[in-house]
């Protein structure tokens, strides 16, 4: 479609009467409408009249304006900051999962071979025979222990509103 087509679908765009102001809310969201900007000698000529209760309210209009766009602009950059965080967050969790998956699988397979050669008689643990219990139970509280770490820390829900 172009944008001749698109323009003559749409009305024109209303204007306060004395400003020649265009009413940006009446366009829409999508429109097209090209805007034509004052020049410097149609805004001179336009306050050379002014009352100063006018001056005075555009002044006001003004700074009102620029305050709520610092309050905006703030406000979004901290939304965005968060945002990144997040994303960060979630990414070394994912990271941070794996490694923790890698180490508590070694885990499991260092009992399993222990368990398996002491049980067909390839390793003899008779002389020392507080080590099979003490290794089997360390390795045992190892894997309980992280995973109750990696429950408490890594999968914590980061939303403040809870």
């Amino acid at each position: 479609m172009s944008n001749e087509h698109e323009t003559s679908q749409h009305s024109e765009p209303s204007t306060a009467a004395s400003d020649n102001v265009i009413d940006f809310d009446s366009l829409g969201a999508d429109s097209h409408f090209d805007v034509k900007l004052p020049t410097l000698d149609e805004l001179l000529k336009q306050f050379e009249h002014a009352t100063p209760d006018e001056v005075k309210d555009r002044w006001e209009d003004e700074a009102a304006y620029a305050n709520d766009f610092e309050v905006r602009a703030a406000d979004s950059e901290r939304a965005w900051a968060h945002l990144k965080g997040l994303q960060d967050h979630y990414r070394y969790k994912g990271t941070w999962s794996k490694f923790l998956m890698r180490v508590l699988g070694g885990m499991i397979v260092f009992q399993w071979i222990l368990l398996w050669r002491v049980g067909a008689g390839a390793w003899d643990f008779t002389e020392y025979q507080w080590l099979l219990p003490i290794l089997l139970v360390q390795n045992l509280g190892q894997i309980i222990g992280l995973a109750f770490i990696v429950v408490k820390s890594l999968f914590k829900d980061l939303d403040p509103r809870q």
